[in-house]
């Protein structure tokens, strides 16, 4: 009898033991696992918003006035409307002088050859009219005629210059359109030497054009 308390007793310390260890294993996981938790980083961190910063323009590029653009198309319209229209256009004023002098020059002349011209052809008529007429310079009808046909070759060849001036100052404003847009660039050069240059036959001195790329 004093055996069976004995055991009963030894076994209800021993499952109490078993109890408490049980109890304070699990209390010990369950602390390291919440640890863990709450130290572990997480896969996909919150993003930070960014603030996008608008980039700024400078005022001396707003108020900067736009490249103004030659056109050549214009200029020979210009030109071919009036004459030195397409260097006013172009801004090339000075042109005018060359344009307008050329001008008052050829057309001077075309009207002078002209009335030489109806002067002696006038003269001719009554020349031939009239054998006891007069005429200028007391010419007879055979130099009238010469005279005659010599002042209308003169008006005649300054009618086709000044069809020249007229198509050559369209061309200059065309042109001159064309390379107010060029841009010459400082980086390309270029001049002139004396090179000598040998052959089998002979030396001879000569000028070479050296181009060089900065």
């Amino acid at each position: 009898m004093y055996e069976y308390h004995f055991l009963r007793k030894v076994s209800s310390i021993y499952l109490r033991f078993c109890i408490t260890l049980v109890l304070v294993v699990l209390g010990y996981s369950l602390s390291v696992a919440q640890d863990s938790t709450a130290t572990k980083p997480t896969d996909n961190p919150p993003v930070k918003p960014k603030v996008k910063i608008q980039d700024t323009v400078p005022v001396s590029t707003i108020l900067k006035k736009k490249k103004r653009v030659h056109s050549p198309r214009k200029a020979l319209l210009y030109s071919a409307a009036f004459p030195g229209f397409g260097q006013i256009y172009n801004r090339k004023y000075w042109k005018l002088i060359v344009v307008y002098g050329v001008g008052t020059f050829i057309g001077l002349n075309i009207k002078t050859r002209h009335d030489q011209f109806l002067l002696f052809r006038d003269e001719f008529v009554r020349k031939s009219n009239d054998p006891d007429y007069v005429a200028i310079r007391g010419l007879d009808a055979e130099g009238l005629q010469s005279v005659k046909n010599q002042a209308k070759r003169d008006r005649d060849f300054m009618i086709i210059l000044a069809v020249l001036t007229y198509g050559l100052q369209m061309v200059d404003a065309n042109v001159d359109a064309h390379l107010m847009d060029f841009d010459l660039d400082d980086n390309l050069s270029f001049r002139l030497k004396p090179t000598i240059e040998n052959s089998p036959y002979a030396n001879f001195a000569a000028l070479s054009l050296c181009f060089r790329f900065k």
